[in-house]
């Protein structure tokens, strides 16, 4: 459960929506700081070790100062990416499809099926803010590999099957 989209927010409720992603898991007698909740880990004096900010969350703070609990509101710490998932190679100069079935990386696409079309873009996150890399790919969804070819900005070449 997210934090409230308004009103009045608790400052043991962010830090519960990071740690336990539910707002209103608050028990917290830990010494806890704005800045670690906002940009991860405990370096600025919390006794908590705080996961990075979720970039699925549609709504999420800057993470730059000045730190506000308002920046919050309608955080959400595991909200899913809508994009959907393949494994992946690494960028590769020529087709992949010899690359081998160790596949290390993850690209994800905005399409409504489980394979990209040509009018789909690819991105190297899974919230969508940064897109892969243009080449070939080697993608991989449940047992089937294919020959994705990625052009500017993210944007789908091609995708054809490997022998």
């Amino acid at each position: 459960m997210g934090v409230p989209g308004n009103g009045t927010l608790k400052f043991s409720g962010i830090a519960a929506e990071l740690v336990n992603d539910d707002y209103y898991d608050a028990d917290f007698d830990d010494v806890l700081t704005l800045k670690d909740m906002t940009v991860g880990g405990n370096a600025n004096g919390s006794s908590e070790n705080f996961e990075s900010i979720n970039e699925n969350s549609s709504e999420r703070p800057d993470q730059s100062a000045p730190y506000k609990m308002s920046e919050f509101y309608s955080y959400d710490h595991d909200a899913a990416s809508s994009l959907n998932e393949m494994d992946a190679s690494p960028v590769q100069t020529k087709s992949p499809c010899g690359y081998g079935t160790n596949l290390p990386d993850t690209l994800y696409h905005d399409g409504s099926g489980i394979w990209p079309e040509g009018s789909d873009t690819i991105y190297a996150d899974s919230s969508g803010t940064n897109a892969a890399e243009a080449g070939n790919y080697l993608v991989r969804v449940t047992t089937v590999y294919k020959h994705l070819v990625v052009g500017n900005s993210g944007a789908v070449t091609s995708i054809t099957n490997c022998p």
